[in-house]
């Protein structure tokens, strides 16, 4: 999401060149873990890496877990927060129609 607000903000250019610099960055991190992952078959997810990291320890298995949801929630309440409904009125209709937006656009 954040890809077309970097392109309008930096340009075409720019833009391209950002993307591949995160495309890279990408690919590396995702070399690194399946490499990680072939060294060690008995890890199934990130939460076990986090686990297999800190000593095999149960509490590192949980704070994983636990900070991933968080991750995840938070990211979906600020998305949800930064945005505002729309009302679009139809000059032919009686029809209300309600979108919601990104209030920056």
């Amino acid at each position: 999401m954040s890809f077309p607000y970097s392109y309008a903000i930096l340009g075409l250019v720019p833009g391209l060149i950002l993307t591949v610099v995160v495309a890279g960055m990408v690919l590396y991190t995702s070399l690194v873990v399946w490499e990680f992952c072939l060294r060690h078959p008995e890890v199934r997810d990130v939460c076990d890496i986090g686990q297999l990291l800190y000593w095999n320890s149960k509490i590192a298995w949980w704070f994983t877990a636990v900070m991933f949801i968080l991750n995840n929630t938070f990211i979906q309440v600020r998305v949800f927060l930064h945005m505002k409904p729309v009302v679009y009125y139809r000059s032919n209709a009686r029809r209300v129609f309600t979108s919601w937006s990104d209030p920056n656009t």
